[in-house]
């Protein structure tokens, strides 16, 4: 997911396929005249997902445009916040509201210059998404090319291009740890792997975390506790 403000009163959004299925974003909502609501409130919440200070809060002052994107690689949102005039009561006053004092050619060319600037920043935000996920396999692909690593080489593949907390939170909690090792013990899916680094990474602090005790090889135990993720991790938790 990247955004970008092209002035204090716009945001450009954009949303990766792979982001559209980490978030649960379901854009048939908008396409639906009868799920108004539920449309509203799913924008509202993709727009908290980046919106922190709450500057694009405010219900019924924003005008939200869904945009494609070039090989259909995911879905841009441009948001406009704006304050209405409480008179105003129906949509040609909105739009002159909107434009101002513009001439109709006038208004045009603005038009097209805004959505040449989104374009632009659009290919930038895209192209930011792909060098991450280059950087996260050129960075990964020694543990991942192992074909069956102990604990030790992928613990020192992660603190040479961590970062290690990342690593060791996908390890030491949540569902997503027994799945990791069982995967790399297996053959993995890559993919797999990814999401669950970074929505481990999402719930924990951006702290190093080091240790100082040599750590085993933990691949009997992995085969000997097959489905009881409770036995594998009490042992590993004496090391982290």
């Amino acid at each position: 997911m990247r955004y970008r403000k092209l002035d204090p009163d716009t945001l450009i959004i954009y949303f990766s396929k792979r982001d559209m299925e980490k978030y649960h974003i379901d854009f048939s909502l908008f396409m639906n005249a009868n799920k108004e609501k539920e449309a509203q409130d799913e924008l509202c919440r993709l727009i908290k997902l980046v919106d922190k200070e709450g500057d694009f809060a405010k219900e019924g002052q924003l005008s939200v445009q869904m945009l494609p994107t070039k090989e259909n690689s995911g879905i841009v949102l441009k948001v406009r916040k704006f304050d209405l005039d409480e008179d105003i009561q129906n949509p040609e006053e909105l739009l002159q509201e909107l434009l101002g004092n513009l001439s109709q050619k006038e208004a045009q060319e603005k038009m097209m210059s805004e959505v040449k600037e989104i374009l632009s920043v659009v290919e930038e935000l895209i192209k930011e998404e792909e060098e991450e996920e280059r950087r996260f396999y050129e960075n990964w692909r020694p543990a991942l090319q192992l074909s069956s690593p102990n604990l030790n080489d992928l613990v020192k593949v992660a603190k040479m291009n961590g970062p290690w907390h990342m690593f060791r939170q996908t390890l030491t909690y949540g569902n997503g740890r027994y799945r990791l090792l069982s995967y790399y013990k297996k053959g993995i899916d890559r993919d797999d792997v990814y999401d669950d680094i970074l929505l481990m990474n999402e719930q924990c602090t951006p702290t190093l975390f080091e240790t100082t005790k040599e750590i085993p090889d933990i691949s009997k135990e992995i085969e000997l506790n097959k489905g009881r993720k409770d036995g594998i991790f009490q042992s590993l938790n004496q090391y982290f």
